[in-house]
């Protein structure tokens, strides 16, 4: 915490359905001296929300008020959904939302109530409903539904929106029906919930080194980002999850079933790869030449002055949460304690090599592999903004990450990569694999490596 200029940490680890520590270091409000409580302590949760929304749908399907294979067109009332010339193929299924491969646009503007010195009830009061906000043309198809895994804000939000449709009830009330009270969540809410303020931990940034309050985001797309809990919260939740749906109070979220099924892969690019389970990313899972790598199935969360961590290692039935009241937008270098205790815990139940080393298949100079060549791009931008839209703060395209060739080889980053079979390759040192994946015309589309679902999406070939 003092590498890192950190006010405030708290560390929750589960193990088997129970909590086995819980603890708080530092403060929840630096200048007060308030101290981190996982009990009392209120941290902002970003879109570790994403994963809890997608349980309110499990819930629903689990009670048979709906299927992961319902078409989402029964649900949309009057929001439209805008699809780019030449998109085609099965309609969008509940299941896409909650893997990440519905194919909407990431738009990225208008996200949010951007004056952030408003009072935050103000705000709250102006907030536009989930129904307003996806019918005002947020919802813009531009790839096929389960053509590949996008990092999705609008399809996560929309299902929030089918959690109001169901169950006749706000979002933050739904989610309070199907997940929190069932779970003995207590003190978790969405958007700031004016009853749910009393021990809310102060965002904290860096002003030339030194401590300074952040502001408080109030989103338009809650269910994407803006749940907030205590860790002894996210703890009860996590020993729902290693515990076969029950907390060790005896509060049963889910079925033994549905716990499994949510913790089960339903997208992968590749069938080694990092997947997408029913809300969560999946990583690890493989066997390679220097041992093991267990699953990981987590999600992380950032918003103005917070960063949070949650992992499950499924083959244990342990979990981690991690929660600090810095991050990098509000001043001060990436927060990186998350993954540092990430590691230390992992390693407390695995015996896991530092890094991966794959089979290297022999390299034979004359494999032809031009047709990779490329600019490929992070796949989370708008491809459909106007220019109004791009001046208004739209997600762009960051830098291409440009595949070349030499001499039967592709590099990639600086690093070559050899075909291993078909479209997959792998570094020259066995670190890393990339898998190319191809449209229904057969051309390269986008890549993506072995340790992440996210695609990188060809824009050109120079």
């Amino acid at each position: 915490m003092d590498e890192e200029k950190l006010p405030g940490v708290a560390v929750i680890l589960v193990k088997e359905g129970q909590t086995i520590f819980s603890r708080g270091y530092g403060y929840a409000d630096y200048f007060e001296q308030t101290p981190v409580s996982p009990d009392d302590s209120v941290f902002r949760i970003g879109s570790i929300t994403k994963p809890l929304t997608a349980l309110g749908i499990m819930k629903l399907v689990e009670q048979e008020r709906l299927s992961l294979n319902d078409d989402i067109g029964q649900y949309l009332g009057d929001i439209e959904i805008s699809v780019v010339p030449g998109v085609s193929g099965d309609p969008i299924k509940i299941w896409n939302l909650l893997t990440h491969t519905s194919g909407f646009d990431q738009i990225g503007v208008n996200r949010f109530d951007p004056d952030l010195l408003k009072d935050f009830d103000e705000r709250r009061a102006e907030r536009p409903s989930l129904q307003a906000y996806l019918a005002d043309n947020n919802l813009r198809q531009t790839v096929p539904a389960g053509s590949h895994y996008r990092y999705d804000t609008y399809g996560i939000t929309l299902a929030g929106h089918i959690l109001e449709q169901i169950t006749g009830k706000p979002y933050d009330d739904a989610m309070d029906e199907l997940v929190f009270e069932p779970a003995g969540m207590s003190t978790t809410s969405v958007g700031l919930d004016p009853d749910n303020r009393t021990g809310l931990v102060r965002p904290h940034g860096l002003v030339e080194g030194e401590f300074a309050y952040g502001p408080y985001e109030l989103y338009y797309t809650q269910p994407a980002s803006s749940i907030e809990a205590t860790p002894s919260d996210m703890g009860r939740l996590l020993e729902a999850l290693t515990g076969g749906g029950i907390t060790s109070e005896g509060n049963r979220l889910f079925s033994a079933e549905t716990v499994e099924d949510i913790l089960s892969v339903h997208y992968r690019p590749h069938p080694d790869f990092s997947g997408m389970t029913h809300g969560f990313v999946d990583e690890g899972g493989y066997a390679t030449a220097n041992g093991a790598f267990p699953r990981e199935v987590g999600h992380g969360g950032t918003t103005y002055g917070f960063r949070t961590s949650l992992t499950i290692f499924p083959e244990k039935n342990v979990a981690l949460f991690v929660a600090v009241n810095r991050n990098f937008e509000t001043g001060g270098d990436r927060v990186m304690l998350n993954g540092d205790v990430f590691r230390l815990v992992r390693a407390a139940f695995f015996d896991v090599p530092e890094e991966p080393r794959f089979e290297v298949p022999a390299h034979n100079p004359d494999d032809s592999v031009s047709e990779y060549i490329g600019n490929y791009f992070y796949d989370v931008f708008c491809s459909t903004c106007s220019p109004t839209e791009i001046e208004s703060g739209a997600w762009q395209q960051g830098s291409p990450v440009k595949v070349s060739v030499e001499a039967g080889a592709l590099i990639i980053s600086g690093k070559r990569y050899v075909r291993q079979a078909g479209d997959l390759f792998v570094s020259d040192d066995g670190t890393r694999r990339v898998f190319f994946r191809r449209d229904l015309d057969q051309q390269v589309l986008s890549f993506s490596w072995n340790s992440s679902p996210d695609a990188f999406a060809r824009y050109g070939r120079e």
